[in-house]
């Protein structure tokens, strides 16, 4: 009887061992042939958009390989900062188990570019070969106040 039972349990479970899975390779370049890095790449159901199913991270060079994902219909979603986002189908199925999408070109976001701007602050306490230096006009919090004040939210410093 015990042998009857385990056989039953065996067979029952026996199509989730067999699932057939797939994997889906490639390489992000921009309109210059020059690898995207760190991009998201990731996989929709092409029947819900808003579930991740899979995704990976490009590497310095610009590839990616999403491996183990079951056979059906996807949408392969490519993104970085900066670029418009660009979409693909794929079907995973025994005549395509392994898909290579060769590379993918990434258009520049011109709007985006736009409206990048850059500022850089100094440190608020720098430390150079005469003594340390602090720079008040950095410390927002003492507007207004006196070297007495600064002094009292200085490290190291008793007033």
């Amino acid at each position: 009887m015990k042998r009857i039972l385990f056989l039953f349990m065996l067979i029952i479970h026996l199509p989730a061992y067999s699932q057939q899975m797939g994997s889906i390779s490639g390489k992000i370049v921009d309109a210059e042939n020059i690898p995207i890095g760190f991009a998201s790449v990731y996989l929709t159901s092409s029947k819900d958009s808003a579930t991740v199913i899979n995704g990976d991270i490009t590497d310095k060079t610009g590839s990616f390989v999403i491996t183990n994902i079951p056979f059906r219909e996807y949408v392969v979603h490519f993104r970085f900062i900066g670029f418009v986002n660009h979409q693909q189908i794929v079907l995973l199925n025994d005549a395509s188990k392994n898909i290579d999408l060769g590379t993918i070109t990434l258009k520049q976001d011109v709007i985006v570019l736009n409206s990048v701007e850059v500022t850089a602050f100094r440190n608020l306490i720098e430390k150079t070969d005469e003594g340390i230096i602090v720079n008040a006009s950095e410390n927002l919090t003492q507007i207004g106040g006196t070297a007495a004040d600064l002094m009292k939210n200085m490290p190291g410093v008793q007033v």
